[in-house]
């Protein structure tokens, strides 16, 4: 959402990757969640923070089927 290093926000292509990478993992149990830190940037009308938004939106219901799970069914 924002780069503080380079004091700006965060090129979209970083954040499309950061968010399916780390969707990527969640589905293969490398992680076990992901956190947004928006903090005091939120309402600034970053194009990130409404990817994230309507990202958030479009697959967080979705059921993970990690590895371990298919194992604990068996």
């Amino acid at each position: 959402m924002w780069d503080f290093g380079a004091c700006a926000p965060i090129p979209m292509s970083a954040m499309k990757h950061q968010c399916h990478l780390g969707l990527e993992w969640l589905r293969a149990g490398r992680i076990e969640g992901m956190v947004f830190l928006a903090n005091c940037i939120a309402d600034l009308d970053l194009e990130a923070v409404e990817y994230a938004r309507k990202w958030i939106a479009e697959i967080g219901d979705e059921p993970l089927h990690r590895p371990q799970d298919a194992k604990q069914r068996e």
